[in-house]
């Protein structure tokens, strides 16, 4: 696949079945892969590289969190009969599976609750989520001063192409539009801050706030990603079922929601053994996996 993405998922996917050759016959390798939702131009080779992991990817949207929209296509590998059983006996939720186009898309029905807050103190929250709209999905920071080159097209006014220029271009256009911009108490308009893109991902403040960048777009949306990390222990017959990660509402993810199944023809793997255990005292998943020979 061409592009730098293309290049990564293909680096990455070698990665993966290196270590499938070598260690399989003694654990289980399991895998979770983001990429872009691949341009019908590149789906050919795009189906060749899934071909190789043995899986059907899926499209999940972080909008099913109510803040923003980040369509992303996930790769992993999945026993989906066990992780529904599991899912059904054990939780209020279920599987819900649509094929739109070309692509299965997956709900999250679980974002909501593992969406922090959006409102901080003394900014000004973006007019498009004051109106309960979905803010688009963020880009990353142009990686000079010099900014980027601007679109072919883009439907804004004069007063957010004269933004985008005083503020040397860094973002895509569409981000200076005014029902997009934060302020802090009475200081001038500007884009969304860096702790206000680690909340729309569902990150903890200042979680990637690493020097020397401070680029913190450039990372999956945490919300799903511990959807499909949930179903994926749920398919290896884990002993527990694991309690997400830890936010402010983290106590109310028992309530919630059920969705209708509508269960996709997935392939299957066979499984090895896993023990789960839940560290309620580090919020964290460790496992116990057997050796096989």
């Amino acid at each position: 696949m061409q592009g730098e993405q293309g290049n990564l998922l293909s680096r990455q996917t070698e990665i993966i079945l290196g270590i499938r050759e070598d260690w399989s016959h003694l654990y289980l390798i399991l895998y979770l892969l983001e990429n872009v939702v691949p341009h019908e131009a590149v789906s050919d080779q795009f189906q060749d590289i899934t071909s190789r992991l043995g899986t059907t990817p899926m499209v999940i949207d972080a909008k099913d969190g109510g803040i923003i929209s980040r369509p992303r296509l996930w790769c992993f590998d999945i026993d989906w009969d066990t992780a529904t059983q599991q899912l059904h006996s054990n939780t209020p939720w279920q599987i819900t599976q649509t094929f739109h186009q070309t692509m299965w898309h997956l709900t999250n029905p679980i974002a909501t609750q593992l969406q922090p807050d959006i409102q901080i103190k003394d900014w000004e929250t973006p007019t498009v989520l004051q109106q309960n709209q979905l803010f688009h999905c963020l880009t990353t920071q142009a990686s000079s001063d010099d900014g980027r080159p601007p679109p072919r097209s883009s439907n804004v006014d004069d007063d957010t192409w004269q933004r985008w220029e005083d503020n040397n271009k860094q973002f895509p256009p569409w981000q200076y539009r005014q029902e997009y911009l934060t302020r802090h108490k009475d200081s001038q308009w500007q884009t969304v801050t860096p702790l206000q893109r680690e909340r729309m991902m569902g990150l903890p403040d200042n979680y990637t706030n690493i020097p020397p960048t401070d680029d913190r777009t450039r990372t999956p949306h945490v919300p799903t990603a511990i959807w499909l990390l949930f179903l994926i222990l749920l398919s290896t017959d884990t002993q527990a079922i694991p309690v997400p990660v830890q936010y402010s509402n983290r106590n109310n993810i028992s309530a919630g929601p059920s969705h209708t199944t509508n269960t996709a023809t997935s392939p299957n793997r066979s499984t090895r053994p896993y023990i789960g255990q839940y560290n309620n005292n580090e919020t964290s998943l460790t496992s116990n996996k057997s050796d096989k020979t």
